[in-house]
């Protein structure tokens, strides 16, 4: 029986069932890598979301600052609250509530652009494994093609099909012949 042909089909098999773990391990991975950059960006989100509280607590500290010493200093310069420095006073109002509700705006808008991100992570990391799984059955499958044509090449020194199976130590007949004609 020819030996080197026998060695080429079992590391046609042997390649082809590495080749198929690298890749579902390779699936695997970017799925893992996916998901995790998906919780980094809800954390981040979260994060995002404190900080635009807190930024929005503080521009509305200061406003009300700002807007205290306004008072005060119309009144210390004795002018009536009332015309055009109430008008003033009000208008100082508005913009600062907008400033506050701006703060708090951007934080949302961002905290969801994060979240939409880790969507797509979670998808990316899904469409990978997918992808993987699919490549393994093209693997698997070109393997074996390659492997049942190794097969179906054998034949003895006479041109008969070689049996891929010894005869048992009991003399029975466990043989498997390759050949590509039916028997």
């Amino acid at each position: 029986m020819p030996v080197l042909p026998i060695i080429g089909i079992a590391a046609a098999a042997a390649g082809t069932a590495v080749s198929a773990v690298g890749q579902a391990s390779a699936g695997a991975n970017a799925q893992s890598a996916a998901n995790y950059n998906a919780q980094v960006d809800v954390a981040n989100a979260k994060n995002t979301l404190v900080s635009g509280d807190i930024a929005e607590a503080q521009q509305r500290y200061q406003d009300r600052v700002t807007l205290a010493e306004g008072r005060a200093a119309v009144g210390a310069s004795g002018v009536t609250m009332s015309g055009s420095p109430m008008d003033v006073m009000a208008q100082n109002a508005r913009e600062a509530e907008l400033n506050a509700l701006n703060i708090r705006r951007n934080a949302r808008l961002t905290a969801q652009s994060q979240l939409m991100g880790a969507q797509a992570s979670i998808l990316s990391g899904q469409a990978a494994k997918s992808a993987s799984n699919f490549n393994i059955a093209s693997t698997l499958l070109t393997g074996a093609t390659k492997v049942a044509t190794g097969v179906i090449g054998l034949k003895g020194t006479n041109g008969a099909p070689v049996p891929l199976v010894q005869p048992n130590a009991a003399g029975g007949t466990d043989l498997s012949t390759s050949s590509s004609q039916p028997a």
